[in-house]
């Protein structure tokens, strides 16, 4: 049963936008508690405890001491994310205690799903880019960035396909050795493998694509090293000769067009701008808090004060998961995943070199490559905040590591709190997806007063989902207005909402503003003036924050200084227009002066 749920949960989650939004997300963390829970049944009924528990609790812990300790700017934003986590380390340790030591079979089913869905997503990707390369299911929207398959985003595509090259092609190699043939079925994996490469390039990922094609090189090397010898004399050449004739294929089936994208790899004023742009906000981060961190899932609110451009872009990712990693968790977090990551890989290779199955010891070989080609991709994206592609990863990094031998024999004690961590995560998610679920539904609606009606009791009920507190305070706010005034009961509940949003998220830069707004409607000027200047400290590049602040400074009679608000926003933003920004100040003023003083 943990199994079906385990290998139902891999299929399914890509194609719901690779579970990315916040319901999805947290209904795939309590299934995969309770299919962890299953899948382990048999070791803990028989006094064993998985030997990932350790590393499973170390990660909340983690958030634990970072709210604790007050080094999170987003508490509910850490804990949350701890959950995510733990979801995801609980599949490894669950296919790390029971795969290895019962038999390949059940690995080789999970490959074979991972496969599965990869096929899926490729063939489905390629069927929607030759006939709408901007719609997702028939459908066109403004989040959809070059959408590539279920996913919004071809990167995020280009991720998990990527997983399946080497994989699929390991386990051809294993079959042909276990049968000294090459028949059907390697044959076709290995077609698999090829038409998988071809469509990660044909995504346009050019992350992805350089994550591949590392990936192929370390296949090579590591295909040297399970045949015993060292890659030396004419060996040394297969890496080169099979990454050229990966490019030819590659440049054979695929589009000019899309080619054309790699020539634009080092574009500023494109997508590697805007990735340099926030690495070097991660970095000045960074150096404010080196060691704890701004706490996990709190990256969006640690970067935006050191943005210098783009602020018509939310940051809510750094664009490169070890960028995010370091932000969020320090130097603990990253010395500890560097500690973790040397466990995998003495492992992964201690039980290739024990494993006695040759298909087995392939599949595990693919299973590691695997790993490593997302490892390479998150260089370049932020495949592991990609729920679905995180637990594929998870679901390969199990079987490399997979033990031979059965876990250690544990005291009841422990295998009770293991038990008890995964039934409150169950309960945890099933909470915040619900919680999520009805946000969403809640902010469908068109009108402020419906948005209420269905805002009001959700937030009572579930008191710790931010978002849905601001949208409810902006819905009082909007309905606080009438040809008389502004009704200040109604204000009144706005900055209570806000006010209690920016206790756990004190560094939200729009609800900053909001609050900003609230108080300048109460006839607290100053004190408006002081929550815009904070909002504009917490996001200084934000287009919305700055036009705020602007309109507000205009509106209190200092209209000098909103036009130097003007002036600050359009430097830190160049694409945005100096026409549009001069229309803006006209509505204030008149004075040719003033008006050209706008850069």
């Amino acid at each position: 049963m943990g199994e079906a749920l385990l290998i139902g949960a891999l299929v399914i989650s890509p194609w719901f936008y690779g579970s990315v939004e916040e319901s999805a997300r947290y209904a795939l963390c309590a299934v995969l508690f309770a299919a962890s829970t299953l899948y382990l049944w048999p070791e803990l009924r028989g006094g064993r405890l998985p030997r990932g528990a350790a590393a499973g609790a170390a990660f909340p812990a983690f958030a634990l001491l970072q709210i604790l300790a007050g080094r999170s700017v987003a508490p509910l934003l850490t804990a949350e994310a701890a959950l995510v986590a733990l979801a995801m380390f609980a599949v490894w340790m669950s296919i790390d205690a029971r795969s290895g030591s019962t038999s390949t079979n059940s690995a080789r089913r999970l490959a074979l799903a991972l496969l599965a869905v990869c096929v899926g997503e490729a063939m489905f990707g390629a069927f929607q880019w030759s006939t709408d390369k901007r719609a997702l299911f028939g459908q066109r929207s403004e989040l959809q960035t070059m959408p590539f398959g279920s996913y919004v985003n071809h990167n995020n595509f280009a991720g998990l396909v990527s997983l399946g090259v080497p994989l699929a092609l390991a386990m051809s190699i294993g079959d042909t050795r276990r049968s000294g043939r090459l028949g059907p079925w390697g044959l076709a994996l290995l077609g698999v493998s090829v038409g998988l490469g071809i469509t990660v390039v044909a995504s346009g990922s050019r992350g992805g694509t350089i994550a591949m094609a590392a990936g192929l090189i370390v296949f090579v090397w590591l295909f040297t090293v399970l045949n015993g010898r060292r890659p030396r004399g004419g060996l040394r050449k297969w890496p080169l000769i099979a990454g050229v004739v990966v490019a030819v294929l590659a440049v054979r089936a695929v589009p000019t067009p899309t080619l054309s994208r790699f020539a634009l790899l080092l574009d500023s004023s494109g997508t590697f701008g805007y990735r340099a742009a926030i690495a070097t906000a991660s970095f000045d981060a960074w150096k404010e808090r080196p060691f704890l961190g701004y706490g996990l899932g709190a990256f969006g609110d640690a970067a935006a004060p050191f943005k210098q451009g783009f602020g018509d872009v939310r940051s809510e990712r750094a664009e490169a998961d070890f960028i995010e990693i370091a932000v969020e968790g320090g130097l603990v977090l990253c010395l500890g995943f560097l500690a973790f990551g040397r466990f995998c890989w003495r492992e992964a290779r201690r039980t290739m070199e024990r494993e006695r199955s040759r298909s087995g010891r392939w599949l595990r070989a693919g299973a590691l490559i695997g790993c490593g080609t997302m490892l390479v991709h998150s260089f370049f994206d932020f495949g592991f905040r990609i729920p679905a592609n995180a637990l594929a990863f998870s679901v390969l990094l199990g079987i490399a590591t997979a033990s031979l031998e059965p876990p250690p024999l544990r005291a009841a004690p422990w295998r009770g709190l293991l038990l008890c961590s995964f039934g409150a995560g169950i309960f945890l998610a099933v909470q915040l997806s619900a919680g999520a679920s009805g946000e969403r539904a809640a902010l469908s609606r068109k009108t402020p007063e419906s948005r209420l009606q269905a805002l009001q009791p959700l937030v009572d009920r579930h008191p710790y989902l931010e978002n849905a507190r601001r949208q409810r305070a902006i819905a009082w706010m909007t309905l606080a207005y009438s040809k008389d005034g502004y009704e200040p009961t109604r204000l009144a509940r706005a900055r209570r909402d806000l006010e209690s949003a920016l206790r756990t998220r004190p560094q939200w830069g729009e609800a900053h503003a909001d609050l900003a707004w609230v108080k300048y409607f109460e006839g607290r000027s100053d004190e408006a003036r002081g929550e815009m200047a904070k909002a504009i400290q917490f996001d200084p590049t934000h287009l919305g924050i700055g036009l705020a602040r602007a309109q507000l400074l205009a509106w209190s009679g200092d209209v000098s200084a909103a036009i130097s608000e003007l002036s600050r926003l359009r430097k830190r933003n160049p694409q945005w227009s100096r026409e549009h920004a001069r229309e803006v100040a006209s509505s204030w003023t008149k004075d040719a002066a003033l008006l050209a003083a706008i850069p």
